[in-house]
């Protein structure tokens, strides 16, 4: 028929679709509050949470749904069937309980989520649909795609609902930020589906005669009474959880206590059934809770099979875990209604017994350690003796009773107390820490004798009292010995008269002393003429007679007040106080004149005399080691001019002597300050341009006397015997800076060191070689040493023994200044050498013209003859080179190339060095 097909437009009131998404949020905002309540629930209020939380669920969705539903005006007038409505809710709220309830008795998992949210979705969707057929005159035909979808939006939603409330992390107890941002999306998604729904279904109207018979409900009447039942029920379900969150509150406080204490808890019936445990409990029986629960509490407490449970407290001993425990149950019986439950409070006492047995060993052994040990011990009250061992009895030579309830500072004198105490406030101070600073006491024991005691005291503490331990060992031989060795450290043996560092010593006081009072003071350097001879044809012990006879004769010229010191063998300081220069001679005479008085030594006559050399404060030097150095230099020109006699320091003495000295004196110390470099000259292959060695040179700058000549101090080193410790210096200085340059990329290079006749003579010289070469692990053939012809002319049998065990190791040999000596063919055709080193002297006026074109042409001659490479020096001119390369020599070395440079110099510019062979035509 037609007149029921026409098709009904329909508008929505967007007040109502509004009110229809806040109550989908609300029912989204419930469900989290629900879920909640079902998860923290005890087990006889979740069924009640179950039924409470799908009604509340039920019902929101619903009114949302009908909200909406009369937010939909259509051009007639529009009923619901009651018997429809009241199905609707039924899905509704089945659909809700079988979803709260599968989520929560299925274990976590996908499946049982879209299980329980598929049933959820499922009562939505019949909720929904009912809800539509409700409506009446009206005949509804469906989009079935969009019914679909709309299907698919009640499963989703309804899947992220149960997930946001059982499984998520953002819904634990409280309604977080983010929470209520999803509360919000979802309840959108739930009125989603309900509008997708919607937007399914196409209206038109019936005719009265196919309109229902069954009970309509008015729209309008319809929509006041859900509303005010919706607003009823929400208001009983959210005072219904805020009573249930204050007991729940109650719940989790009590729980939290009871899961928290530190001692492990058991609740048992009157059966002694265990009701639960806490944490504690199942870590000490090293168990689970649900492994006991419901079991006697004899499984655990097997002592109680044959003992009451009473209140109180005992102490047993359990086998846990092959292991035994001590545990300590204090036992409190409750009434709860009807019943009587008691709670076990039960204490791990095992560490704190083990720590008393401890403690007991632990005092046992100390009590031992006290009375047996060597060392003498004293515990004391500060002041009062409390307890001594036999050690300190003795020691003090006093009984027990003279010492226990005595006070500590009777048995030292009155000056020291004040440091005791000061010391054992320093131990109460320093409580904390582990160590306490020894001290040094003396004191006089009941028998008079002096002791010398070390002592240290710590804080112990005992019967809960907080007492001093002083440990005492007794030093007073070592204090002795000690004091001796300190005497004899600073005088002389023999004479007993102050040494060098006791002279200096008081001399620094005396110099200030003197520049704060404007006073003069004279030194008096004196060396006896003669003495080695005697000391040498009589003896030692003659010797030392006759250097007594002489400190008692210098004594006799000189005041009390004045220091005599014995500065060497035979070498003497004086320092006079406040003198003039007229009393000073004088005194200078007396010594010259008491000093050639013939001695008796073995019933002989003996002959000395005295050299003396005089400084003055502060004319000739203010510090002691300049006054002294002056006063040598006097004295030394006394030596020249004849000896015993006398001469004032004038400064005109230190022109030569003074530099000699300070360069010999400073040799020995230049290493230590670190005034020695070397630097390195490179040999260039004439016939490659590359180079390919460095001779190391060493440069010495003085502190103080600026750069000197190693033409002035080589020899110096050589006469000393200083040369030796700076050869050694430059051969291992020189092989690790060639392993450097290696390392840093350039090409292996032949470092050529100079060795003088001084080094070539040690014994130890080859080994020494050979060790460095080891140490820095460099090849033999990157070392060259230099020796010189003269070298090689002392005692030839050993030296080519040591050149030919350096050669076999691989060292190259070189003769350096060949041809200022006197080396014939044959002989230098005996020594294991590599190579002839060209006189400078032979280069430096080379000129086709002149003879040394000859010399060195002869000499290149007879290297080759010999096999032996040459090497020219002091190459300063491109000419030069140009002539060398013509005649075939092997390698120069000279300014023309560089001037000896520091290591560093010598990598950045080795590349610009062979550049210059560039210029030899």
């Amino acid at each position: 028929m037609n007149h029921h097909t026409h098709l009904l437009e329909g508008t929505y009131n967007e007040l109502l679709v509004t009110l229809s998404f806040l109550i989908a949020i609300t029912a989204a905002y419930a469900s989290f509050g629900l879920a909640n309540r079902v998860k923290i629930s005890r087990a006889k209020f979740i069924q009640f949470w179950l039924i409470s939380g799908a009604f509340t669920l039920g019902i929101g969705i619903w009114s949302m749904h009908f909200i909406a539903m009369l937010a939909f005006h259509l051009p007639v007038d529009v009923s619901y069937n009651l018997w429809f409505v009241l199905l609707s809710i039924l899905g509704a709220i089945t659909g809700c309980y079988i979803g709260l309830y599968l989520i929560h008795k299925q274990k976590k998992s996908i499946k049982a989520l879209i299980t329980a949210g598929s049933f959820m979705g499922a009562g939505i969707v019949f909720m929904h649909y009912l809800g539509m057929m409700a409506m009446e005159p009206i005949m509804i035909s469906y989009d079935s795609f969009i019914v679909f979808l709309s299907i698919l939006i009640a499963v989703a939603a309804s899947n992220t609902a149960l997930w946001l409330g059982f499984y998520s992390k953002l819904n634990e107890g409280k309604l977080t930020v983010f929470a209520k941002v999803i509360c919000s999306i979802m309840g959108i998604a739930i009125a989603g589906m309900h509008y997708t729904g919607m937007q399914a279904a196409s209206f038109s109207g019936m005719s009265m005669f196919e309109h229902s018979n069954g009970f309509a409900l008015n729209p309008i009447y319809l929509s006041v009474v859900i509303v005010f039942f919706i607003v009823c029920l929400f208001t009983a379900v959210f005072l219904t959880i805020f009573m249930d969150r204050r007991v729940q509150k109650q719940e989790v406080l009590k729980w939290a206590f009871f899961e928290s204490a530190l001692d492990a808890i058991l609740v048992i019936d009157e059966k002694r059934h265990v009701l639960s445990l806490n944490y504690a409990a199942e870590t000490l029986f090293s168990l689970k809770a649900s492994d006991v629960i419901g079991s006697n509490v004899v499984k655990l407490l097997p002592f109680y099979e044959s003992s009451s449970l009473q209140d109180g407290r005992t102490e047993h001993s359990l086998l846990i875990s092959n292991r035994e425990v001590t545990v300590e149950i204090t036992v409190m019986a409750v009434g709860i209604e009807e019943t009587v439950e008691y709670m076990l409070y039960i204490r791990n006492m095992t560490q704190e017994r083990e720590a008393e047995k401890t403690l007991i060993e632990a005092k046992n052994r100390y009590e031992n350690l006290f009375y047996s040990s060597p060392l003498a011990i004293m515990v004391h009250r500060e002041e009062e003796v409390v307890s001594v061992n036999d050690a300190m009895i003795q020691l003090l030579g006093v009984t027990e009773d003279q010492l226990v309830g005595k006070s500590l500072y009777d048995f030292f004198s009155s000056e020291q107390v004040p440091d005791i105490k000061k010391g054992l406030k320093a131990v109460k101070d320093r409580k904390d820490e582990p160590r306490s600073p020894l001290a040094q006491l003396k004191m006089f024991n009941a028998l008079g004798k002096e002791l010398f005691l070390e002592v240290k005291s710590t804080l112990i503490q005992i019967n809960g009292e907080t007492l001093f331990q002083t440990v005492t060992r007794d030093v007073t031989e070592q204090k002795k010995a000690q004091e001796s060795l300190q005497y004899m450290a600073f005088h002389d043996m023999l004479t007993d008269l102050p040494n060098r560092s006791m002279f200096s010593s008081i001399v620094e006081k005396s110099i200030d002393s003197a520049a704060a009072s404007g006073k003069k003071l004279h030194f008096l350097f004196l060396d006896l003429d003669r003495f080695k001879q005697v000391n040498d044809t009589l003896g030692h012990h003659a010797g030392d007679q006759l250097m007594l006879q002489v400190v008692d004769r210098m004594k006799s010229c000189i005041r009390n007040q004045d220091v005599l010191s014995r500065f060497g063998g035979d070498e003497f300081l004086v320092l006079l106080h406040d003198r003039t220069d007229e009393e000073v001679k004088k005194i200078c005479q007396s010594l010259n004149e008491c000093l050639s008085t013939p001695f008796v030594v073995l019933s002989r006559d003996v002959y000395l005399g005295v050299s003396i050399g005089v400084s003055l404060f502060p004319k000739d030097g203010k510090i002691l080691e300049v006054l002294v150095r002056h006063a040598d230099l006097a004295m030394y020109e006394v030596k020249k001019q004849g000896r015993n006699h006398y001469l004032f320091y004038q400064k005109e003495m230190q022109v030569h002597t003074t530099r000699r000295m300070r360069i010999e004196d400073g040799l020995r110390k230049a290493f230590e300050l670190g005034e020695m470099e070397l630097h390195y000259q490179p040999k260039v292959n004439i016939q490659s341009g590359h180079i390919v060695g460095v001779e190391a040179l060493i440069r010495w700058t003085h502190a103080e006397m600026g750069v000197i000549s190693p033409a002035e101090f080589i020899p110096i080193a050589e006469e000393t015997g200083v040369i030796v410790t700076l050869t050694k210096w430059v051969l291992k200085k020189a092989c690790h800076q060639n392993k450097y340059w290696q390392l840093q990329g350039l090409p292996p290079l032949k470092m050529s060191v100079n060795i003088s006749s001084v080094d070539f003579g040690t014994t130890d010289f080859v080994d020494y070689v050979l060790g460095v070469l080891r140490e820095v692990e460099l090849e033999s053939r990157y070392l060259e040493l230099e020796i010189t012809e003269s070298v090689t002319m002392k005692h030839v049998e050993q030296t080519i023994e040591k050149l030919q065990i350096l050669k076999d190791a691989g060292v190259f040999i070189s003769i350096d200044d060949f041809g200022s000596g006197y080396s014939s063919f044959s002989y230098i055709q005996k020594l294991p050498i590599h190579t002839l080193k060209i006189d400078r002297s032979f280069i430096k006026d080379l000129d086709p013209n002149t003879t040394e074109v000859s010399i060195v042409r002869a000499i290149i001659t007879l290297a080759k003859s010999l096999q032996l490479s040459v090497v020219a020096e002091g190459v300063e001119e491109v000419e030069q080179v140009e002539l060398l390369h013509k005649e075939k020599c092997d390698e120069v070395q000279g300014y023309y190339f560089s001037k000896p440079i520091s290591a560093e110099e010598f990598y950045e510019k080795f590349h610009k060095i062979e550049e210059k062979m560039e210029f030899v035509h």
